[in-house]
C-alpha cells in the first residue's frame, strides 16, 4: 500500500511499474476505495482498527500494488505511479 496524505479527493493510479526490477510486473494498481473490472468489490477496511496501526492510511488517498512475483526482503525497490488526478493544491498533473 502507498498513501499519498496531501491529496484530499480519491486519487485514481493510472499505472504502477516497478523500476528496479523490470521482471517484476504491477497485477494490480488500485485505489483501495474504489472498484474496478478486475477487482468488482472495493476492499472494506475498519477505519478504528486501521488508525490504531497508522492514522496515515486513508483509503480514498491509498493505493494499493500487486506484483506477478515476490519481493525479496531488506531489499530497497523504487516505483513509479503515474496517476489520473490533479495535484490539489496546484492543480497541475501528477
Amino acid at each position: 500500500m502507498v498513501v499519498l496524505p496531501l491529496f484530499s479527493s480519491t486519487i485514481t493510479p493510472k499505472s504502477c511499474t516497478l523500476l528496479s526490477q523490470l521482471s517484476l510486473t504491477a497485477d494490480s494498481c488500485h485505489n483501495l476505495n474504489t472498484a474496478s473490472s478486475s477487482s468488482p468489490n472495493p476492499i472494506t477496511i475498519n477505519t478504528t482498527i486501521v488508525n490504531e496501526l497508522n492514522p496515515n492510511i486513508d483509503s480514498t488517498v491509498t493505493i494499493v500494488i500487486g506484483f506477478s512475483g515476490v519481493l525479496s526482503a531488506s531489499t530497497d525497490y523504487s516505483i513509479q505511479i503515474l496517476l489520473q488526478d490533479n495535484l490539489p493544491a496546484i492543480g497541475a498533473l501528477s
